[in-house]
């Protein structure tokens, strides 16, 4: 039993892994298949590694990058971009097509690329563009096309605000939506969340005074990496690196930050006892990057300084001030093994869907 549990972890390992870091929005992994080789020839059923929880249906597609799927059953969209000669066209591509079709391009006019990043049921997309002057703001487009531009430098008090990375938008309500993300400062050797609302009743715009600019445990730490649900009940996810440098997962209630809000240029610290921090079972650390109304959350785990997998657990309400160390469900991502790390960036607000990187391909999971 010694040996086949030795064998199991290290084949594990070999399926799970993940390059050196690089940011998660730009480039793909080469990817190897060393971990299902070596499965078949040691005649070790998969299941030993993957809990049976997990395997739902997955189906891999190739439209370049994938970041976030939202929508309104029986219709989901995906969105994301593709490199095409070194110049990105964003994409919103519908669920039930995605292996035949990758959508229609998401332009903008003036823009020499688009990085979409989020969309939400109803709609309405956010995400960053390169201008033609080079710099890249940030935006949300309505369902009509109309786009709204916004920088941190303009919003946040901090002229040497720039690097604004929207990562979530939820549903509208009443004609207000929040949008989440980071942005940098200091050149680039600080980094912040923001949360700020958007007037979705007309051409998006900012709700003026609305900026929120946050950390997570302390100054300059963590990243907003999603939002869902509908405000009040608007629930914030992303990560925050602990006292050994290692990102753990954070859940926030936006209620709270709007209660401990302190008004721009001033950066509000949200303490760990304001959030709910989440590690899967026998991780060292973990992003969380979506969440559903039902508080189904994926992300990657990560299991040594070169591995990780991409993974969704149900348990919601997260409650704030609790450290969870749920056993989380490892998606099974085709082509998956050494070389590369896997991870879900987005999941519909219903949990439907789950939409993520690594492995051969994108894909699209239904658990």
């Amino acid at each position: 039993m010694g040996l086949i549990r030795g064998l199991v972890q290290h084949v594990s390992a070999l399926v799970s892994a993940k390059p050196s870091r690089c940011r998660e929005h730009i480039g793909m992994a080469r990817w190897l298949k060393t971990g299902a080789l070596l499965l078949a020839s040691l005649g070790i059923a998969f299941a030993l590694i993957v809990p049976s929880a997990a395997l739902g249906t997955i189906t891999s597609f190739s439209c370049g990058q994938v970041f976030g799927v939202n929508g309104t059953s029986p219709t989901y969209s995906i969105v994301g971009f593709q490199d095409v000669s070194r110049t990105y066209l964003g994409f919103k591509a519908n669920v039930a097509f995605i292996t035949s079709s990758c959508g229609n391009n998401v332009s903008i006019p003036g823009a020499t690329s688009v990085f979409p990043q989020a969309i939400s049921p109803d709609g309405f997309m956010t995400g960053i563009y390169e201008a033609s002057d080079t710099t890249r703001p940030a935006f949300v487009m309505d369902p009509q096309g109309n786009v709204l531009s916004f920088k941190a430098a303009n919003l946040s008090g901090d002229a040497n605000a720039y690097g604004q990375h929207p990562n979530g938008i939820t549903v509208s309500t009443g004609g207000i939506a929040w949008v989440v993300g980071s942005y940098l400062t200091n050149k680039g050797k600080t980094s912040h969340s923001f949360a700020v609302q958007v007037n979705t009743s007309a051409s998006p715009t900012i709700v003026s005074g609305s900026w929120i600019s946050f950390d997570i445990s302390v100054a300059g730490s963590g990243t907003a990496r999603g939002v869902d649900g509908a405000d009040p009940a608007s629930v914030i996810v992303g990560s925050y690196p602990d006292a050994s440098g290692k990102d753990q997962g954070f859940v926030l209630n936006l209620a709270d930050l709007k209660a401990a809000r302190q008004a721009a240029p001033q950066v509000t610290v949200i303490p760990l006892s304001s959030v709910a921090t989440l590690t899967c079972s026998g991780a060292i650390g973990g992003r969380i990057h979506g969440i559903s109304d039902g508080g189904r959350i994926v992300g990657v785990a990560f299991t040594g300084t070169v591995s990780g997998y991409a993974y969704w657990v149900d348990g919601g309400p997260w409650t704030k001030g609790s450290v969870n160390h749920p056993v989380c469900n490892q998606i099974p991502v085709p082509g998956a093994s050494k070389g590369g790390e896997t991870w879900a960036s987005g999941v519909t607000s219903d949990g439907v869907y789950i939409v993520g990187q690594g492995g051969s391909a994108d894909w699209v999971y239904q658990p």
